[in-house]
């Protein structure tokens, strides 16, 4: 068992029906800290998850997605499985109340996971130090599949502030010049993406289709959904 939820580089996802072991199967996990990892697990429909050490934090956004948790248990893989099987293992506790997590994932966790996803997209991608001012987290950069111009775009993670209209307010201002499109990445509600449509921002959800990696169109900008300003032939939104 891995000593920590968070770093855990592979889970092994069993199942079972009336106590009987059918299958097994382990997936790898790398990368972001928990919020990848939780993904991972929702989107297998998980139910259970068994683990040693686990930050409260992810505990409690698995209880609200569902998800049991067990934790602070030690020792090997097959002996766990026993152990659960015969009834030895309980979750921490009882299934937490739903919870809207909006804004509440880690910055760093929510900037390795945008990272990530810009890259498996095709972006050359860069953290905004001494490159652009707050509340600017990451620059990706791409050319434009039709034109070959270059794109770039300005992208805040909204774990910044409780104030999402805001971090929106002033990403619009300070990404005026120098960048093609700007995006907000931050879990959806009726008030963020209204103030992103009033600003011109584009919107992502972590918790949305992008999760995955999309199946790449030839003459299409990826990732962005809105028509970008003078490379309207390879907007999706055109």
């Amino acid at each position: 068992m891995a000593p920590c939820f968070e770093v855990a580089r592979s889970f092994l996802i069993a199942r079972f029906e009336n106590n009987e072991l059918l299958s097994t199967r382990v997936v790898d996990c790398g990368g972001c800290e928990g919020f990848g990892r939780v993904q991972m697990l929702r989107q297998r429909q998980v139910d259970t998850l068994i683990c040693s050490g686990i930050k409260g934090f992810y505990r409690d956004l698995l209880q609200a997605a569902g998800i049991a948790v067990v934790s602070n248990v030690s020792g090997g893989v097959s002996e766990t499985l026993t152990a659960w099987v015969a009834g030895k293992l309980a979750p921490d506790g009882a299934e937490a109340e739903p919870i809207d997590f909006e804004g509440e994932f880690p910055l760093e966790d929510l900037v390795c996971w945008t990272r990530e996803l810009f890259v498996a997209h095709g972006y050359r991608v860069s953290d905004s130090a001494d490159r652009a001012p707050f509340p600017i987290d990451l620059v990706a950069e791409i050319p434009c599949p039709v034109c070959h111009r270059p794109i770039r775009v300005a992208i805040c993670c909204g774990a910044h502030t409780y104030r999402p209209e805001r971090e929106i307010e002033l990403l619009h201002l300070v990404s005026a010049g120098g960048y093609d499109a700007r995006v907000y990445v931050r879990s959806t509600t009726p008030h963020v993406a209204a103030r992103c449509r009033e600003y011109g921002v584009e919107l992502i959800d972590p918790d949305s289709r992008f999760a995955n990696r999309d199946e790449p169109v030839a003459d299409r900008i990826p990732i962005l959904q809105t028509v970008v300003a003078g490379h309207e032939r390879a907007s999706a939104g055109a």
